[in-house]
């Protein structure tokens, strides 16, 4: 949330701006253990995107055994797991295109990816976290005719919930 005044000199030229900033909205759109988007920044840019029927891909990626991980290490073991997730999807892709879905999920969009893109980018995930850990992976076309991004999203968990039976 931004707001402003320009003041200009006798010629029209901007010289000074006073205002404020503010990340009070910007609080309510992140996740704080991660720093990634969270479901609420999610929805609202799903929402934007249905009416587009833009190609590409939506990815839910789950940390496989989070729970075992809390239980055998302890939270701070599995918080630190969900923020090196998060640091390596990061790592892979823009920061705007990934999204904190909750608990052990991540969101990912790709937009203009086909299914070998999916396969190429999922195959760069489970590299980079195979040393430190599992995770599983349900896409869904953006293109999917859903009525709203409700919807999508409970489809999109379905297909993760059939990769982690797997």
């Amino acid at each position: 949330d931004c707001r402003g005044t320009v003041y200009k000199d006798s010629t029209g030229a901007p010289y000074i701006m006073i205002g404020r900033v503010s990340e009070t909205a910007l609080h309510y759109r992140v996740d704080s253990m991660t720093g990634l988007f969270n479901l609420k920044q999610l929805t609202e840019d799903l929402n934007r995107q249905f009416p587009k029927k833009h190609p590409g891909a939506f990815l839910l990626i789950g940390v496989d055994n989070l729970k075992n991980i809390n239980i055998r290490h302890g939270r701070l073991a599995g918080d630190q797991t969900l923020r090196q997730m998060a640091d390596i999807l990061e790592s892979l892709l823009d920061f705007r295109s990934i999204y904190r879905f909750g608990g052990d999920v991540f969101a990912v969009m790709l937009p203009g990816a086909d299914e070998a893109a999916v396969c190429s980018f999922f195959a760069r995930v489970q590299a980079a976290v195979s040393n430190h850990f599992t995770v599983s992976c349900g896409a869904v076309n953006l293109r999917h005719l859903a009525k709203n991004a409700k919807s999508f999203l409970q489809f999109a968990e379905f297909t993760l919930d059939r990769a982690k039976v797997r």
